[in-house]
């Protein structure tokens, strides 16, 4: 999988968007290498997003995420989908991100 670089400032929020299977029974997860750089946070879908959605069954929806600078430096966003529940599983590779935050 290819790593996208991100860039963000001290104190500037980017939202990113993703798709998320969770009605095959997956959870979109993150994990932060670094989480002193970065802040990072699930946004809930809004009735306009639910309204602006096609509705068929099985597709994936948006999953919506805030990344938030706090220090200098770099690290890395790790997404990825992991079976919901008691489920057994591996994780399921989404995206990578190698981020860097500036002043």
């Amino acid at each position: 999988m290819e790593t996208e670089e991100l860039t963000v400032r001290i104190g500037e929020t980017k939202e990113m968007q993703l798709a998320s299977r969770g009605a095959s029974g997956l959870q979109l997860l993150f994990r932060v290498d670094d989480p002193d750089l970065v802040s990072v946070s699930r946004r809930e879908l809004t009735s306009q997003d639910m309204a602006s959605l096609p509705r068929q069954a099985g597709n994936s929806m948006p999953a919506y995420f805030s990344i938030l600078g706090k220090k200098p430096g770099r690290t890395h966003i790790h997404f990825y989908e992991k079976p919901a529940g008691s489920r057994q599983g591996p994780d399921l590779p989404v995206k990578d991100y190698s981020l860097t935050v500036t002043e």
